[in-house]
């Protein structure tokens, strides 16, 4: 249900604003909160939120992501899979 209103909010901002606010949570060391978004966006616009997808979960493995193996395996396969939707489009 959460995922729906997400989801929802996303289609009713726009993918072009949505990525604004994942960005801004970023910024502020809101990782979690960037890639919730970016997943949303991803659902309609894949091309679109991949680069805000890659740099949450890069930022992610840069602070703290390594602490725990099973996190960090989880994270590398996260940005692996990102970083290869650009080359795949």
């Amino acid at each position: 249900c959460a995922d729906a209103a997400l989801a929802e909010l996303v289609a009713l901002l726009g993918a072009v604003a949505a990525l604004g606010r994942a960005r801004a949570a970023l910024d502020r060391g809101d990782a979690a909160l960037a890639i919730r978004i970016g997943e949303a966006v991803a659902a309609h616009d894949t091309a679109r939120a991949q680069p805000r997808m890659v740099a949450a979960h890069r930022y992610l493995l840069d602070h703290g992501g390594s602490e725990s193996f099973w996190e960090h395996g989880w994270l590398r396969d996260q940005l692996t899979k990102w970083t290869q939707e650009s080359t795949d489009a």
